[in-house]
């Protein structure tokens, strides 16, 4: 995906919280006091699994931004502004990674908690002891819904597995 078609419409997203017929200024106070929906980019070459992965976590609560293809650069990260990344580790035949080396050493993207979710179990092992040295979290495919969920409540909440 270009750049440009991950642009947010702020007004449009404040609109979605207000009720039928509303306007924007007289709810601003309130909007400010309101929490934010937290964003979770999930990144898939798998159009069922993406759709999977969004099924699940927005009946979990979370806001989900679902990018089928290449990896993300970090300019494209930065610009959803995530509080987690799901990633497959094989995306297009290309390993996640340059783009999470990059995500991490970037002052911008390097506080977001990442979470490799991917059936690719020899190629992933390869990097264990760089994921454990960035706080990536590993979980395999197929995985336990519930693991998962529970995993990524606990990443933004701060807390260690």
């Amino acid at each position: 995906m270009g750049t440009g078609e991950w642009a947010i419409d702020r007004h449009a997203m404040i609109e979605s919280y207000l009720p039928t017929g509303a306007t924007v200024l007289p709810f601003l106070g309130l909007l400010l006091e309101m929490p934010m929906p937290v964003r979770v980019l999930v990144t898939d070459d798998d159009p069922a699994t993406l759709a999977f992965y969004g099924v699940l976590l927005e009946d979990a609560g979370y806001c989900c931004v679902l990018h089928q293809g290449p990896h993300l650069d970090v300019t494209e990260v930065a610009q959803v502004a995530p509080d987690l990344m799901i990633e497959d580790w094989v995306v297009g035949g290309q390993t996640g990674y340059q783009t999470l080396s990059r995500v991490r050493h970037a002052p911008e993207t390097a506080h977001i908690p990442i979470v490799v979710c991917s059936a690719a179990g020899a190629q992933v092992h390869t990097y264990d002891e760089w994921f454990a040295n960035q706080g990536v979290m590993v979980i395999e495919k197929p995985f336990d819904i519930d693991l998962l969920l529970e995993r990524v409540a606990v990443l933004l909440d701060g807390a260690s597995v």
